[in-house]
């Protein structure tokens, strides 16, 4: 992956990896989730953990991107990254996404912004989805790892 080679900046890569063949979460209906991120890919400056999908980040600015991937999905599902130890939204809702047609298509809904931390915070990245028929997306067995959500995050500051 390009974030493997070495580099100057703060970067973090965190990711909900499945061995090939291994399909992904069913999506809860009508609240709040947390987003399942089991592997950090990587962290140039020491800078998070994770721990049961639950992303301890030291203090400082960064800019995030996010997403999750769906199939089968018509109702609207948005993300946002929580700070859950104050209960606050850090980025977020992003946009809704939403398949208007009987579809196994599949797509992904982003979230995309920065913010800063005073201390170091617990996090979660967090879906919500309107309606039961949300899945994230089916395995392919292509050989190579499952890759379903992913977090990436540079610090700034």
């Amino acid at each position: 992956p390009v974030w493997a080679a070495a580099n100057t900046i703060d970067f973090v890569a965190i990711e909900d990896q499945k061995a090939d063949g291994t399909a992904g979460d069913t999506f809860t209906t009508g609240a709040w989730t947390k987003a399942t991120l089991n592997t950090e890919v990587r962290d140039t400056g020491s800078n998070a953990s994770i721990a049961a999908s639950v992303v301890t980040l030291a203090a400082g600015t960064y800019i995030l991107s996010a997403y999750t991937t769906m199939s089968n999905s018509h109702a609207g599902i948005r993300l946002r990254f929580q700070d859950t130890a104050n209960t606050v939204t850090l980025v977020g809702p992003g946009m809704s996404g939403v398949v208007t047609t009987n579809t196994a298509a599949n797509w992904q809904t982003r979230l995309d912004g920065g913010f800063t931390l005073a201390a170091q915070a617990t996090c979660e990245l967090q879906y919500y989805s309107a309606t039961a028929t949300a899945a994230i997306v089916s395995a392919d067995g292509s050989g190579s790892v499952e890759v379903y959500s992913g977090l990436y995050l540079i610090k700034i500051a």
